[in-house]
């Protein structure tokens, strides 16, 4: 058991030009990581991160976008992020979103190995205090990798926004 990384592939260059999404899997379920270029999307997140971390997020970072591979390409809006449950999955084991954590951040790495961004950056869905949960364990777990490859980590104190910004 453990992450397959798949391919990473650029996503509609009219509506979301320079996104690229990362493809990945975990016991069968496909996720992606989606890195957007800030200049290509609403700016309502990267305000929203600025504000709540009190820091100056770089004009050309990328925001990220984690979910399913089939909710993150999905064009309907209304669908949003979709839990395990509503999709009819079964919950994942404390190993296993462990190892998905992992598979999120390590896409991150990857990404940055071929780009170099100023920073990256995202926040939770507000009204779910589990996921926020889960993004501060994450940044508690793995904050020190990120330092060591350059990328410095900050988080909210609820853990509903995080970046990780260039040195």
């Amino acid at each position: 058991m453990g992450v397959i990384f798949g391919n990473r592939e650029f996503i509609d260059d009219v509506t979301l030009p320079g996104a690229q999404v990362q493809h990945f899997s975990l016991e069968g379920t496909r996720y992606g990581a989606l890195f957007i270029p800030r200049q290509a999307w609403d700016d309502s997140t990267a305000q929203k991160v600025n504000r709540e971390l009190g820091i100056h997020l770089p004009v050309d970072a990328y925001e990220i976008k984690f979910d399913t591979l089939d909710s993150l390409l999905d064009d309907t809006p209304a669908h949003g992020f979709r839990s395990r449950h509503q999709l009819g999955l079964r919950p994942f084991t404390f190993k296993e979103l462990n190892l998905l954590g992992a598979g999120l951040l390590e896409s991150i790495i990857l990404f940055d190995q071929d780009f170099r961004g100023s920073g990256y950056y995202g926040c939770a869905v507000d009204d779910n205090p589990q996921l926020c949960h889960y993004y501060k364990r994450l940044y508690r777990r793995y904050g020190n990798y990120f330092i060591e490859c350059g990328l410095m980590p900050h988080t909210s104190t609820r853990g509903t926004c995080y970046a990780f910004l260039r040195d």
